[in-house]
């Protein structure tokens, strides 16, 4: 419990701020706006590196623990496919919003270039996270430190639940961003939090594209708030955890998730409730898989899995032996 409270601080930063958008939210966004400044579209492009550099981290991270030469076949042969999958999909989502028109826009005719080429850009950003995983991975695997293991499938998994909660609630309330209310001189549209804009697709031109009613919530606020447990939870991918570090770490992430906040109110692509929501659903995504992944009978779950691949056994006994332990302490 106590390395779950050390979050609590930017849950009330992020609570406190989406209270006060709740009441100021336009007229914040009004005294703020600064139209396509340089700083808001680079946060725009590459600000979500904490997210998708992380899917990498994850997969390398059990990548480097798993494959080693006592564990099976078959179980190195699906650490790769997932090493694949993660950085596959990690690499197509920061390339494609590398020339989103939420950032510098296409920069060919042809998507496949706009890919390859913000592809190539973002591989810079996300290689860190690779590189990184795949030393603790390996490292973790040495040390059997299956704290390590948990937290990168938590980590992994948490990431894909804020994607998919935050791009359904944008399905939900299609709000209208602020740029958009600016652009049209239509105030009047303008949508407390949490209230569906049911009559958006008649505003939507060749001009204002359907993007344009998905500001609640912020997915780059979401997506670069990973880096709040990311930081914070680095401690547990050691052996002997440091823990005194973690409020310093927690700050670092706090920190850069309000400065990329910042950035998509400033440009106008999103109100302070948006931004505030969006690194609330990350911080509980990671806390809702954390506590299931770090639970005493998923830890047996664990054990009992890389039992099956061969990679651990329990207290010196013989594998037979060490299952039908582990198998009675996940019965329980």
């Amino acid at each position: 419990m106590k390395k779950r409270t050390i979050l609590l601080p930017a849950v009330l930063f992020f609570a406190a701020a989406f209270v006060v958008g709740y009441f100021l939210d336009l007229d914040i966004s009004k005294a703020i706006f600064w139209k396509n400044n340089a700083f808001s579209l680079f946060m725009a492009s590459l600000g979500e590196a904490p997210m998708y550099g992380g899917f990498g981290f994850a997969g390398a991270v059990i990548f480097g623990y798993l494959y080693r030469k006592e564990v099976k076949g078959w179980v190195r042969f699906l650490s790769v496919l997932l090493l694949l999958v993660c950085f596959g999909f990690g690499y197509y989502l920061s390339a494609k919003a590398f020339v989103s028109i939420n950032a510098w826009g296409a920069i060919s005719d042809v998507m496949l270039d706009n890919l390859l080429i913000g592809g190539i850009v973002c591989l810079f950003t996300m290689a860190p996270f690779w590189i990184l995983g795949f030393l603790i991975g390996k490292k973790s695997g040495e040390k059997r430190n299956t704290d390590a293991f948990r937290a990168a499938v938590a980590f992994g998994l948490a990431a894909l639940l804020q994607i998919a909660l935050i791009t359904v609630m944008k399905g939900i309330f299609h709000r209208p961003r602020f740029r958009f209310l600016e652009a049209s001189d239509q105030f009047e549209l303008f949508k407390p939090v949490f209230v569906r804009f049911k009559d958006y697709a008649s505003y939507i031109t060749e001009v204002f594209t359907k993007e344009e009613f998905k500001s609640f919530p912020s997915g780059h606020t979401g997506s670069g708030a990973m880096l709040i447990p990311f930081l914070t939870y680095l401690p547990y991918f050691q052996k002997k955890k440091d823990l005194k570090k973690q409020p310093f770490l927690l700050l670092i992430g706090v920190a850069y998730t309000i400065l990329l906040a910042f950035s998509r109110m400033l440009v106008g692509a999103h109100f302070l409730t948006d931004v505030a929501f969006g690194a609330l659903v990350t911080i509980f995504s990671f806390l809702v898989l954390d506590l299931i992944v770090f639970n005493d009978r998923m830890n047996a779950f664990f054990v009992m899995m890389l039992a099956k691949g061969g990679f651990v056994e329990r207290n010196g006994i013989g594998f037979k032996e060490g299952m039908k332990e582990i198998k009675k302490e996940f019965r329980k």
